[in-house]
């Protein structure tokens, strides 16, 4: 189990592949646990009553819900969610 993510330096200078081999490579969720992630979230999409959290976007609140002209429902919100996920996907907190 990771406990961080592996931090970019300020500045590189060197040829490209070897940043995206040294720092990019070891933040990447293992594609088994992707797979996973992937089939769960496409049964989750399925739900009548799921809640998708989008961008927040002028005219709309934080911590509200919106529905769509289709009924789908949506949370505007920023990208801690997001965040949040890479993050315990990344720590194997997440069982695939």
């Amino acid at each position: 189990m990771r406990e961080y993510m592996k931090h970019a330096p300020a500045s590189f200078y060197g040829l490209g592949w070897i940043s995206t081999y040294e720092y990019v490579q070891p933040n990447l969720i293992p594609v088994d646990t992707v797979v996973c992630l992937n089939a769960w979230m496409k049964q989750y999409c399925r739900e009548t009553n799921a809640e998708f959290p989008v961008r927040y976007v002028a005219g709309t609140e934080r911590r509200r819900q919106y529905w769509t002209s289709d009924g789908t429902c949506i949370a505007p919100c920023d990208n801690s969610p997001a965040w949040e996920l890479h993050a315990l996907l990344l720590r194997g907190e997440i069982d695939s």
